[in-house]
């Protein structure tokens, strides 16, 4: 009894004087208040004088990690609608720590990390932190020229220049950014290795229809490498690819189609598949695995059927299909930003759109518009899309709105843009065989070039319009 005594005291008295956890403070910290000064704190410890003439500065991230940063990206407000002016990083990977000159004029940025280098994606500019070549400056270049340069640098093994030349462009209308990003994701070139950001890259490139990024999903799939091990919907990718005439695709759907993985065994079809991929593929290797594979498979099918087979495959012909086929294509921005892309693109850049609307509001116009980016998420309302944008910072004086039929493809916009030269805006209105005449939009005129909001918005829209 007296040793179980002594021993509850015990454990009684070690709970008592265990210590509590403190929670670890990050080693860079800013403090002070909206519009300063501030001072940046490294552990603990001011690091250089305070700033006195930035509104507001704090810590936006820490790479690899908060709690032990090689770098830690720096954000300084200019106090303007929130926005923040520029960034800086501080580099801390040396005996002395680093701090970069500042970045960005007030755009919000996509960051990528790896382990030798930072790439900030800003919308009209792309900016690479290194330790060894401090903060560089992407030179402008047409993006074909860019992604062509990528994928040459990818070629070479020099994978850190072609992922800062590519990445940035992975949501672009070119398929090869986003697809070479893949692998590089894929195989740990570059940057760590991540299966399931490879695969989010081969599906951009895949919604382009690019068929190479369709049988890495395919094959992924069929592996079960960042996604759940799914043969039939690896058969599905396979045979996107095959239809463009991929002969690897070909190759990879016959097989699926030879040994019943696609969901179902189908000798016939695996002959026709495997004799296509085998007259195209280009590896030896791969083509002599084709004939191999195709002689099974005609082994297994009826010889009238694979005399048919044989005879009718000169006449096969790829299939290809438009980006955006219809206005029934433009739902996929429901709920979405009209800047946000869909299949490399804008709202505004979908070709036959893009082309309605400069008939309606004239090219320079539709042009002026395109930075109009805030925003509300695209609507319909009674089979119409409704969409429209404003200048940031400067809403009242530079504004669009459009609504467009989802079945006619008729569209009707107005746009209200400054005017320097004169003391009033002007505003244009157009619709279907009714091109925009400008004019004047006095100050103390209602603005009648609004987005269609309420259940009623449409109507009012399309009433104004009609009488604009």
């Amino acid at each position: 009894m007296r040793a179980g005594v002594i021993a509850a005291c015990l454990t009684g008295l070690l709970l008592a004087v265990s210590p509590v956890a403190a929670e670890t403070v990050p080693p860079v910290q800013v403090t002070g208040e909206a519009g300063g000064p501030h001072q940046i704190l490294l552990n603990g410890r001011p690091f250089g004088p305070p700033d006195t003439e930035t509104w507001s500065l704090s810590v936006d991230g820490a790479y690899p990690t908060a709690q032990a940063p090689k770098w830690v990206v720096l954000a300084y407000g200019d106090g303007g609608n929130a926005c923040e002016g520029s960034y800086r990083v501080l580099d801390l990977s040396g005996a002395v720590p680093v701090l970069s000159p500042q970045i960005g004029t007030c755009g919000i940025y996509a960051l990528l990390p790896t382990d030798s280098q930072l790439i900030f994606d800003f919308e009209t500019e792309v900016w690479v932190y290194s330790t060894a070549a401090g903060m560089q400056k992407l030179p402008p270049q047409l993006p074909e020229q860019q992604v062509r340069a990528g994928v040459d640098a990818y070629g070479r093994g020099e994978y850190e220049t072609a992922l800062s030349l590519l990445w940035p462009l992975r949501l672009s209308p070119l398929p090869e950014a986003a697809y070479t990003t893949g692998l590089m994701a894929l195989s740990g070139k570059g940057m760590a290795a991540d299966p399931a950001r490879a695969l989010e890259l081969f599906g951009l490139a895949a919604e382009l229809r690019f068929a190479p990024a369709m049988v890495r999903l395919g094959q992924m799939t069929a592996d079960g490498r960042g996604v759940t091990a799914d043969p039939p919907a690896a058969a599905r990718w396979f045979r996107l690819a095959a239809d463009q005439g991929d002969a690897t695709g070909q190759y990879a759907l016959g097989q699926s189609l030879l040994d019943g993985s696609a969901g179902r065994k189908d000798p016939a079809s695996a002959l026709h598949w495997l004799l296509l991929a085998a007259d195209r593929l280009q590896q030896p290797e791969l083509r002599a695995a084709a004939q191999a594979a195709a002689a099974q498979a005609e082994a297994e099918t009826a010889p009238a059927q694979a005399a048919v087979i044989r005879r009718d495959l000169p006449l096969w012909r790829p299939r290809t299909a438009p980006l955006f086929s219809g206005p029934g294509d433009l739902r996929a921005w429901l709920g979405k930003h009209p800047h946000d892309r869909v299949r490399g693109h804008i709202l505004l850049d979908v070709p036959d759109l893009k082309a309605r609307l400069s008939a309606v509001l004239g090219a320079e116009t539709v042009a002026a518009v395109r930075p109009m980016t805030v925003a509300e998420p695209v609507a319909e309302q009674n089979g119409w899309l409704l969409f429209g944008g404003c200048t940031p910072h400067a809403c009242n004086t530079g504004h669009f709105a459009a609504v467009i039929n989802l079945v006619s493809y008729d569209v009707w916009a107005c746009a209200r843009l400054e005017n320097p030269a004169a003391e009033t805006d002007t505003l244009l209105w157009g619709g279907p065989d009714r091109p925009a005449q400008p004019r004047p939009q006095p100050p103390e005129e209602d603005d009648l070039c609004a987005m269609p909001t309420g259940p009623d918005g449409l109507k009012a829209f399309l009433k104004t319009a009609e009488g604009s």
